[in-house]
């Protein structure tokens, strides 16, 4: 389902004032999708540069794009080559034209800080964040409330993440495997505390769950320490 991002006006708006634009959030929530849609009112190029072939498309970055001037350029997980955060300045000195580049990454304060201290003044940060109820309809209010806004789930992105670890069930019948949940442990002990306004080692052993966050510090200690091992017997074999 096509969905129009409320930012959109804003980010039409930016590309009237500043050359170039960064949209910056989260994998996965809509990034490239929001700026591809642009190429229904105008002439864009698209470079993906998490791809080798794309990549190599840029060894001579200036060249190449200055071949592109007239259609609005898309480079997309910018932070794969941050140094063409310089080729990018001397392109848009040469030529003070707006709306030139569209710059895609997740949000990195390192990515932000490049982008500042190559491009100051001649670039507008956008955030975009997950569906809002403005976009999916109110009749959707529920589903919003319940699923979240993101395009994947809040544990598949928090797993990917390394913030948790989710320990399948074990059982000899494969079946069931597939219908328990999983157990779902957040990695770091002191990130849970602090959810939980856990200030004191005193407070940690009167609360409810002390018995789930000492099983996933222990599970932490005996995974992170044994998988070394296991991949350096592993690996040689392959």
């Amino acid at each position: 389902m096509d969905i129009n991002r409320q930012i959109t006006s804003l980010l039409l708006e930016y590309l009237t004032i500043f050359p170039v634009v960064e949209i910056i959030g989260p994998r996965q929530i809509g990034k490239t999708t929001l700026a591809k849609n642009l190429a229904k009112s105008r002439s864009i190029h698209y470079l993906d540069l998490e791809s080798a072939a794309d990549r190599q498309k840029l060894s001579d970055p200036v060249m190449y794009l200055q071949t592109d001037s007239d259609k609005l350029v898309i480079l997309d997980e910018i932070q794969q080559m941050p140094e063409l955060m310089t080729a990018l300045r001397g392109i848009i000195d040469a030529d003070r034209k707006v709306g030139c580049f569209i710059i895609l990454g997740s949000a990195s304060s390192t990515l932000i800080k490049k982008s500042a201290d190559s491009l100051a003044g001649r670039i507008g940060y956008i955030e975009l964040g997950s569906l809002m109820l403005s976009e999916v309809g109110n009749e959707n209010e529920d589903i919003l409330w319940h699923r979240g806004g993101f395009p994947i789930s809040y544990l598949a992105i928090m797993e990917g993440a390394f913030m948790i670890r989710m320990l399948q069930p074990y059982y000899v019948n494969i079946s069931k495997r597939l219908v328990k949940s999983p157990k779902i442990y957040i990695r770091d002990s002191g990130i849970l505390h602090a959810f939980k306004d856990i200030l004191h080692e005193r407070n940690l052993l009167d609360d409810p769950q002390v018995g789930a966050s000492w099983e996933g510090f222990v599970i932490e200690q005996i995974t992170v320490t044994t998988l070394p091992v296991f991949l350096s017997d592993f690996l040689p074999k392959l």
